[in-house]
């Protein structure tokens, strides 16, 4: 039987209270969730299950051309005058707002470039058809957002008002799980995701906060919704009763003045993978021998099967601390310095996590890698005889910056910043050094708990150029970074100082490095992993230099980390 929430029809006669009432909450949901999506402008987005057009606005005014979609007449036509009113004053970006059924989307495959469904195609009766269709209608290589609730304890309204309820008339009665619990577990999302054939999914935790002006002006609100409405209406004659015990929580806990109720949601961000490559034909005879030689000779750029598939060749991998397109660029002119060094083929292996760097690393579809401090503990540690063997001069004294937006009104200082508690937070990849593990242990040492007791949403941006943009945008107000990655992005004018400054420096400490796998001689060998470690501390191409923020490649140890794994110990984040 379909719920109250999942008929679209009954959310004709709630567009007005819940754009009032809930959508200053999912706005902030979906900052992050579009800040993942970024960049926006003349990107084409479509966002399922709409609402009354919190988020389409939020990406118009990145300059994205959105497709506003949802099943309410009255939410699309309320969509549709907020969008010529974005137009009137905006000018970028566009809004088209569409009367349609999430499950069958009214657009050819691949129409767009980004898509969000923000407590969207969780609703449908048939989830998995919503979440087939967001992957049909985007383009091969795009990315989508879908956010979802997490436990019912983590959204205070919905505790406070089965605490009030429970006072008054007892425990409510079981009844069917109100479809947008049905993600609470992160697995069934990432689940969700993936049968309809999204890959490189992670689940995001975002924290919100839900504003009111008073316990009373919520009690008197919160039919915002049909599911919402249905609740009230079932509470009878204790519907008063339970309303008043509501207030009075809230007075007993918060004051007579204004509300704040934190909540906490899923966002599942993914993306549609590239078809498979068309194998070309056979080379025709009257290619010549000498451009044949030159294909050969050229450096790759290989997928981990085909790293496998071939064995001659040293392929190697790099943590994802940037822009793919920027790591690709590197990491192409490592491979052909090495090629040229060493006279054996040379492939650059791009992953997409952190961990996906350690995978490789582990299962020898790469040989050498440039792991972080900690992924290279990670990496030597499942790998036994695998050596640090070169880091650049700047990883022996390596900083982390934190920086913050402008409207916080922070100043740099050389005590660790206090006034970042109590804000929201994001760090980088959940692996990464500079970007999470130095940085946690800093919070910890200054407030002695941890961070997500620290601050109001802690958040994992994937990479430092995400944090950068993140903190940037607002979506979070402080993050985390490596300072060469900030150094970088500030030389190619992409730090906008009147948006986001450097409030601290970490103390000094140890980070990237590059491994190679015990078995390097074997493979290739005798003394070869000398001579790589001679190639590689012997690089002094500034083109390869200035794209690491390095001044030089210095020979490395694996006792050089030890720092690195006490704190992961210290900190929890290593067994």
């Amino acid at each position: 039987m379909i719920q109250p929430d999942q008929d679209g029809a009954r959310w004709n006669a709630h567009a007005d209270a819940y754009e009032r009432v809930f959508e200053p909450l999912t706005d902030q949901f979906n900052a992050v969730a579009l800040a993942h999506l970024a960049p926006l402008d003349g990107r084409a987005l479509i966002d399922v299950g709409a609402g009354s057009g919190g988020a389409a606005l939020q990406a118009a005014r990145q300059g994205a051309h959105v497709a506003a979609v949802d099943a309410s007449a009255i939410m699309v036509a309320r969509i549709a005058g907020r969008g010529v009113a974005h137009i009137a004053h905006h000018g970028a970006g566009r809004i088209t707002a569409h009367h349609a059924d999430a499950a069958a989307l009214p657009f050819p495959d691949a129409s767009f470039d980004r898509a969000l469904s923000s407590f969207g195609i969780v609703l449908l009766p048939d989830p998995a058809q919503g979440a087939a269709e967001l992957h049909r209608v985007l383009r091969p290589g795009a990315r989508a957002a879908v956010v979802t609730w997490t436990e019912p304890q983590h959204y205070a309204l919905a505790a406070l008002l089965r605490e009030a309820t429970t006072t008054i008339a007892g425990p409510p009665l079981a009844g069917p799980v109100p479809p947008q619990l049905r993600y609470v577990d992160p697995t069934r999302l990432h689940t969700l995701m993936h049968d309809a054939g999204f890959v490189d999914i992670r689940i995001e935790r975002i924290r919100a906060v839900l504003h009111a002006t008073s316990a009373e002006s919520l009690a008197d609100a919160l039919a915002f919704a049909p599911g919402m409405a249905a609740l009230l209406e079932a509470m009878g004659d204790h519907r008063t009763a339970i309303l008043a015990e509501f207030t009075r929580i809230l007075h007993r806990r918060q004051g007579l003045g204004a509300i704040t109720l934190p909540a906490i949601a899923h966002a599942a961000i993914a993306t549609r993978p590239q078809p498979p490559r068309v194998p070309q034909e056979p080379a025709m005879r009257r290619r010549t021998l000498m451009t044949f030689a030159a294909a050969l000779a050229a450096p790759r750029i290989l997928t981990p099967s085909l790293a496998r598939a071939q064995a001659p060749t040293l392929a190697f991998t790099a943590i994802p601390d940037q822009d793919e397109s920027r790591l690709v660029e590197r990491f192409g002119r490592v491979a052909t310095y090495l090629q040229a060094q060493l006279g054996t083929p040379v492939a650059y292996v791009p992953v997409k996590t952190y961990p996906a760097a350690v995978t490789a690393f582990t299962n020898n579809q790469v040989q050498l890698a440039w792991f972080g401090g900690f992924t290279g503990v990670q990496a030597r540690r499942a790998v036994p005889g695998s050596d640090a063997i070169a880091q650049g001069v700047e990883d022996t004294r390596f900083r982390s910056f934190f920086i913050a937006n402008t409207k916080l009104g922070l100043a740099k200082s050389d005590d660790f910043p206090r006034g970042i508690e109590g804000h929201s937070f994001t760090f980088g990849a959940r692996a990464s050094t500079s970007g999470r593990v130095m940085p946690e242990y800093y919070i910890r040492q200054a407030f002695k708990k941890a961070p997500d007791q620290v601050f109001s949403r802690v958040g994992f941006s994937g990479d430092h150029t995400r944090t950068l943009q993140l903190v940037q945008s607002g979506a979070y107000e402080v993050g985390a970074m490596d300072f060469t990655i900030y150094d970088l992005e500030q030389k190619a004018g992409r730090v906008d100082t009147s948006q986001a400054t450097v409030i601290w420096q970490t103390p000094t400490f140890p980070d990237y490095n590059w491994t190679v796998r015990g078995d390097l001689d074997a493979k290739f060998g005798p003394g070869f992993k000398e001579r790589l470690r001679t190639a590689l501390v012997g690089c002094t191409d500034p083109a390869i230099l200035s794209q690491f923020a390095r001044t030089a490649f210095i020979p490395a140890a694996n006792a050089d980390y030890a720092p690195i794994e006490q704190v992961a110990q210290q900190t929890e984040l290593l067994d």
